[in-house]
Parts: structure tokens; sequence; C-alpha cells
């Protein structure tokens, strides 16, 4: 979601550099985002691969599914348009229609990530409510003393 701001600022930046100039920072710059961005990126979507071998029984299949098909639109929107996009930008080619394509298609990964985080919180809350419901019945058993 850093794109909103990000994006937005390129295009003050772009105004006062050259495109040689601007290709140079956004390069030093991209670099940068690899393991704040990309890294927590890849980090999810192998946890939500890895939950189709260990999905807890009691949460909603539908929740598995839609998770991997958020992660699906957000690799196929960053590998066929924002990545392409930002070669280009690396490359030298600076300018405000490039910029304009960028936060277009930049609206499918957005998409994504704003349909997985309810999505993630509503799991959590049926995973960690149900454990405690759990948690709290057992040990309410437990606790009763035996005449």
């Amino acid at each position: 979601m850093a794109e909103v701001v990000e994006y937005q600022s390129w295009r003050d930046l772009g105004r006062y550099l050259s495109p040689a100039e601007f290709a140079q920072w956004h390069t030093v710059a991209g670099s940068r985002t690899v393991p704040v961005l990309v890294l927590p990126m890849v980090v999810t979507t192998l946890v939500a691969v890895g939950l189709l071998r260990y999905w807890p029984l009691h949460l909603p299949r539908w929740g598995l599914w839609g998770l991997l098909a958020c992660h699906a639109l957000a690799w196929t929107s960053t590998l066929l348009y924002q990545l392409p996009l930002e070669q280009q930008l690396d490359r030298g080619a600076y300018s405000a229609a490039l910029l304009d394509e960028l936060w277009r298609t930049d609206w499918l990964r957005k998409l994504a990530f704003l349909v997985e985080m309810p999505m993630v919180g509503y799991l959590a809350l049926r995973f960690f409510g149900a454990s405690s419901l759990k948690q709290a019945t057992t040990s309410a058993c437990y606790d009763t003393p035996v005449d």
C-alpha cells in the first residue's frame, strides 16, 4: 500500500530530475524496497501456500482459496504490470504517462491486498476464537472440584 504515497512522490520528483537522474535514483531506491516490501510478500505467499497442507479443519475452506486467489492476483499484477513498468523507469524512460500506467495498473494489486486484509482478520478471529473457546471449556472441566 506504500505505492499510494510512493508513486505520487515520484511524479513530484520527476519534475526536478532528468530521466537519467530519475533512473539512477529509482534503481537505488528500488533495491531498498526488497527487504521491506518484496520479502514480506514472498513470505506471506509461502505461508498461504503452506496452508494447503495444514489448513485448520474448523476454518471455512473458502478462506484458503480466497487467500490464494488474492496472492495470485497480487503476483500476476506485479509480474505482468508493475515490474516491467518499473524496469522502464530504471532504464531512463521516465514520463508522466508511464507513471499514470503504473498507478492505474497497481489497483489490481491494491484490490488483492484490500480483500486479503479483512479476510485474514476474520480467519484469525475464527481461529483464535475457537482455540480460546476450546481452552476455556477444557480448563473449566478440569477446574471443577470432584466430590
